[in-house]
């Protein structure tokens, strides 16, 4: 099959859907099929990549308004068995044009921002309308997400139903036991700590477990440290928050981390905490963390509750309550943390990106078939 990966952005960004399409054009191509990587093109301090499968660019357009036009232009400069879209809007949309022009089946995968409560697409009468098109029309839609897989039913009026497909985990093939700590957090060698790693944003909740190991503090429950990994627009006001909270020996705030210091964190974290307050597609910082085999302390959010089994491979509580937090945060660290993070490992083993990348081969030789009446 020739397959074309039709995304907004590509590394070396650095974000899940980058991720999430390279890993599945990787897999792909060494399957024998000829995926293409379809997204704009690189600004002037972005590095290439090189990869075995073939990637291409579309001109960067002057606003939002040029977006549909743009992709659809780049798109019928070849010939593809099948468009595979990784939002709703505006690449879905532009996809299901091309397709209906070109009978070439679309299938629109939605990460979770596109199409969430949140999405600066759904609150604009005429992107809203493009988006419910989109997702009529298109031959599949895929979801990370029972929440999402409801938002593409309520969107469509019941008549699109989305399969439900997660994001897969990689494994990692070798885990640093032995190695020193970054020099960042070089103090926290031989001590326990628990660890973020995520955009600093505030839906995110950050600023949650941070209130939350105060109120724990407070009430006499000793916290291990916390080691903050990431960037984003809340991070001066997180720093002054920990700042202020009277406890600030406890909060290591590292910045992005990648390679062999990302590992070394995974490897010797207690547990990963996410507390986001909203539903977010699937994370792949509870994904990462799993495969290492550590247990989440996390929230019932949608893209969460569906990985994060309560009492089994983490902890979970309501999103946006840090009094219910602290709670959670006592309750797991009075658990054993062994045998949740052999739960949260064996999730991870059932859910490569092996498993992933078949069920969704396997949807798009059903729709070609079913196209060609087989």
């Amino acid at each position: 099959m020739k397959i074309c990966l039709l995304l907004p952005s590509f590394l070396p960004a650095l974000g899940g859907l980058e991720k999430a399409a390279d890993t599945l054009a990787s897999l792909l191509h060494a399957w024998g099929h000829e995926p293409v990587i379809l997204t704009q093109s690189l600004r002037k301090t972005d590095k290439t990549v090189t990869r075995p499968y073939q990637i291409r660019a579309y001109a960067r357009p002057r606003s939002a308004t040029w977006w549909p036009g743009t992709l659809m232009t780049a798109l019928k400069q070849e010939r593809f068995d099948l468009i595979w879209a990784f939002q709703a809007y505006s690449q879905g949309y532009a996809a299901v044009r091309v397709g209906r022009q070109r009978n070439i089946p679309v299938v629109i995968s939605s990460r979770g921002g596109d199409i969430s409560d949140r999405s600066r697409y759904l609150a604009r009468w005429l992107p809203r309308r493009r988006i419910q098109w989109a997702l009529r029309q298109a031959q599949a839609v895929t979801v990370l997400n029972r929440h999402l897989e409801k938002r593409v039913s309520d969107l469509t009026g019941g008549t699109q139903q989305a399969r439900l497909i997660f994001n897969g985990i990689s494994l990692p093939t070798e885990r640093p036991a032995h190695a020193p700590a970054p020099a960042s957090v070089a103090q926290l060698n031989g001590k326990p700590f628990m660890l973020t790693m995520t955009r600093l944003h505030r839906f995110k909740g950050i600023d949650l477990i941070i209130e939350a190991i105060r109120q724990a503090r407070e009430k006499g429950i000793d916290t291990p440290r916390l080691v903050i990994a990431g960037t984003g627009s809340q991070e001066e006001a997180l720093r002054q928050q920990a700042a202020e909270s009277g406890q600030k020996d406890t909060y290591f705030f590292v910045g992005d981390m990648s390679g062999p210091d990302k590992a070394w964190l995974l490897t010797h974290c207690l547990f990963l905490a996410q507390p986001s307050r909203e539903g977010e597609g699937m994370p792949n910082s509870v994904l990462e963390a799993m495969s290492y085999g550590k247990p989440i302390l996390g929230t019932s959010a949608p893209g969460i509750q569906e990985i994060v089994q309560d009492g089994v491979n983490g902890i979970l509580a309501p999103p946006d309550d840090p009094r219910l937090l602290a709670q959670a945060l006592k309750k797991i660290l009075a658990a054993n943390l062994t045998k949740m993070g052999q739960k949260a490992e064996a999730f991870a083993r059932d859910n490569s990106w092996e498993i992933c990348a078949q069920q969704y081969v396997a949807l798009f030789e059903e729709i070609l078939q079913s196209r060609n009446g087989h």
